[in-house]
């Protein structure tokens, strides 16, 4: 391989894949496994050249070439040298795995627990680089680098157990915890990869060893029950140099197993055991800690508020929910006072708090720090807003719970000077019996709980998704729609938008129904704009689909979707044959279809399409109305001087039948990039979509947000009434 082609490879490479991913490990493996004759002062010329031309991320992809290349000579010193001197190149702030370097020789020094310290400390700021900064769903390398670094500490702890109190001092059972969620995502990204199984066995193994609280005479016993000994750690020792990597995969897997059936045996009594000292404290501030203020570290959690005379109820619901690797956070080490309100609005309002859960109790209803918490929840704005919901330790809706303990406390005027009618209408209000909850009663309550929690931190992102025929990738797809609060004359306006998520063709069309005139309105729900709409998108949507098979590239498509808009436009002329005046049925759509990895579309009148790539987003389907809609004109100037009018400034289109409509439709196409968000929206929601910030909109749950945001743009100064909203919002990956 040339220079050249070399620099070729590492560009292509930056290109189609971030650096921190998987695939970009693959690419870099795929590339020692071909070019084997390639050395090292190949890989710095190559290096530098990148950077005097500027292009930074190439360079960088070549210096982590360059560390594999050394790595696999066990040349430790030259990784230390090379990071050494070009680190300061690459800043962490851009290139967080630079710090994942140095963690890896830094790791490399023999009993040296300072180093290994460091080592993790690099392996954490990477991660939270990562998921904070650049919003990555998948940090393959650095996921294995903290994982290898929290084993290797561990395994000198386990052997050296002088030191393993100064180690516990950096490590918590909790990074454990995080290690493994990790080296989960790395097995599902490469199940074949054996060594990640091994990573997973380690890990399990050494936290299982530095982390037990029974006597170590009864862990070698437990041990043996289960055919553990240093004996099959020796083995697995040994499988690393097997040559066959079927070998090397059956034993990891076997020790992962036996691990896992060991700390399933165990699991129930160490539960038992927390629980029971749980009931035993006499009061919150001497409740045992079940390890449950765990620190998010740039993950979602949920946020848990709760009477403290519920303590023990609460307590172990947050313990159960640690052992599932569940992230919570609650008020356990915040004491009393402004800061207590200060910190617990920021744990609320944070960016990484998906859900907020209300432990609601006879107790809590005279609970001041509930209605401190509630009032966080219901006051947040925009982005802040938060999903919430509520378990009742007894089992009853609130209303019913406010019943019975106003009715059991009705001659206590303490109570009832704390339960307030102020306080009743507002827990009324915000636990009205629309509101999700959980009883502590139910049967299964516990895997419910768990499950619900999950589905907040998953939000949209567990839309299944397809590989559509001819599209180039998968493709996942959400939708959110909204009705109108219009009323003319007494009669409720009927929703006229429209839309078709088709991701097994990854065809995709929203639609917005003309307004018609007051009168025309019936309170049925009927509506002629409505009808016109929906013939016009399924038009479109069955001829592109007949048309699909025979497009050779994007140009073809585009063609086939101006195409499909003419021929939509004819069924709006035929449906509309009868109808006299400027002002007949109409509708305005934009139309995607994704092909061979890249966005074709068309559009017409003032839909909007938005791309989110990284921290950027762009407009690529216009609003045609932005000009007109700021002039002062009654409908009839509009409809006689600017629609459907080729040549007039400020002039628009939409599809009634006139045959000078189409010439209005807009058609184009884009390269897709892996994980690009797609959104087509009507212009219900056009203000929230380009007001709302690029992390909200590319990062979260995109049309639960909006759920939560959409109406404050449906009032001044965005808008005098809410309109039709429809929504889909679409996520691609490379193939």
């Amino acid at each position: 391989m040339t220079n050249e082609e070399l620099k070729t490879y590492l560009k292509e490479l930056v290109r189609r894949v971030e650096t921190y991913s998987y695939e970009f490990d693959l690419g870099l493996t795929r590339f020692f496994e071909t070019e084997q004759s390639i050395k090292g002062r190949d890989l710095l010329r190559c290096m530098n050249q990148l950077l005097e031309e500027g292009d930074t991320d190439a360079a960088f992809a070549c210096l982590y070439l360059f560390t594999i290349y050394l790595k696999r000579d066990n040349n430790i010193d030259g990784l230390e040298t090379v990071v050494t001197e070009y680190g300061d190149r690459f800043p962490e702030e851009d290139y967080p795995l630079i710090l994942e370097l140095k963690s890896r020789y830094l790791k490399r020094r023999k009993n040296d627990l300072q180093s290994w310290e460091t080592a993790l400390e690099c392996d954490k700021k990477a991660l939270h680089l990562l998921h904070s900064v650049f919003f990555a769903e998948s940090t393959y390398g650095v996921n294995a680098s903290y994982v290898s670094t929290l084993c290797r500490i561990l395994e000198y702890g386990v052997k050296h157990r002088e030191a393993l109190d100064n180690i516990k001092g950096f490590i918590s059972e909790d990074d454990c915890c995080n290690g493994i969620a990790c080296i989960n995502e790395n097995i599902k990204a490469n199940p074949e990869y054996a060594k990640n199984n091994f990573l997973k066995a380690q890990l399990l193994y050494y936290r299982m060893i530095a982390f037990e609280k029974e006597p170590e005479a009864e862990i070698s016993q437990t041990f043996k029950r289960c055919e553990l000994c240093d004996g099959v750690i020796g083995e697995i020792a040994e499988a690393i140099k097997k040559e066959h990597i079927a070998d090397k995969r059956e034993t990891y897997r076997a020790f992962a197993d036996k691990i896992s059936e060991y700390q399933s045996k165990i699991a129930s009594n160490v539960t038992d055991k927390v629980y029971a000292a749980i009931d035993a404290s006499p009061s919150f501030d001497k409740c045992v800690s079940p390890m449950c203020h765990a620190g998010h570290s740039g993950k979602k959690y949920a946020f848990i508020c709760y009477s403290r005379a519920d303590y023990r109820t609460v307590m172990k619901d947050i313990y159960a929910l640690y052992c599932k690797n569940v992230a919570v956070e609650f008020d356990g080490i915040v004491k009393s006072g402004s800061k207590w309100t200060s910190s617990v609005q920021e744990a609320i309002l944070d960016s990484d708090c998906a859900v907020v859960i209300f432990y609601m109790s006879s107790e809590a209803l005279i609970s001041d720090s509930i209605y401190k918490e509630l009032s966080i929840v219901r006051d947040a704005k925009g982005q802040n807003r938060k999903k919430y919901f509520f378990i009742s330790v007894n089992g009853d809706m609130v209303s019913k719970l406010i019943y019975d303990t106003y009715r059991n406390n009705d001659y206590d005027p303490l109570f009832k000077k704390t339960l307030t009618p102020d306080r009743i209408e507002r827990l009324l209000s915000f636990f009205n019996d629309t509101i999700h909850f959980l009883s502590h009663a139910e049967n299964d309550y516990e895997r419910k709980l768990v499950s619900d929690i999950k589905h907040y931190f998953t939000s949209d992102r567990d839309t299944p998704k397809t590989a559509a025929t001819g599209a180039g990738g998968s493709i996942a797809a959400a939708t959110y729609t909204a009705e109108n609060d219009r009323v003319f004359d007494g009669i409720k306006k009927p929703n006229e938008d429209y839309l078709i998520c088709d991701t097994e063709n990854g065809f995709f069309t929203v639609a917005d129904g003309v307004t018609r005139p007051h009168g025309e309105y019936n309170g049925e729900g009927g509506s002629a704009a409505y009808d016109l709409t929906k013939l016009f998108c399924d038009t479109v949507r069955k001829n592109v689909l007949n048309g699909l098979p025979s497009c050779r590239c994007a140009d073809d498509v585009e063609k086939l979707l101006r195409l499909a808009f003419s021929q939509g436009n004819a069924e709006a002329a035929r449906l509309n044959a009868g109808v006299t005046g400027l002002f007949k049925p109409a509708t305005v759509a934009l139309s995607a279809l994704i092909f061979d990895g890249k966005l074709c579309f068309a559009y017409i009148g003032d839909c909007i399409g938005i791309l989110i790539r990284g921290k950027c987003r762009y407009v690529f389907a216009e609003r045609q109305t932005a000009a007109v809609g700021r002039m002062s004109l009654s409908k009839d100037e509009l409809y006689a001087d600017y629609v459907n009018k080729p040549g007039k400034k400020h002039a628009y289109g939409v599809i009634n039948g006139d045959p000078l409509a189409p010439s209005f439709t807009v058609v184009s196409h884009f390269e897709l990039e892996d994980g690009d968000k797609i959104i087509l929206s009507t212009d219900g929601l056009a203000d929230a979509l380009t007001h709302e910030s690029v992390e909200l909109l590319g990062n979260y749950g995109l049309t639960s947000i909006i759920a939560s945001v959409s109406e404050e743009y449906d009032r001044a100064p965005f808008a005098k009434y809410a309109d039709d909203k429809a929504m889909i919002d679409i996520t691609f990956h490379k193939e």
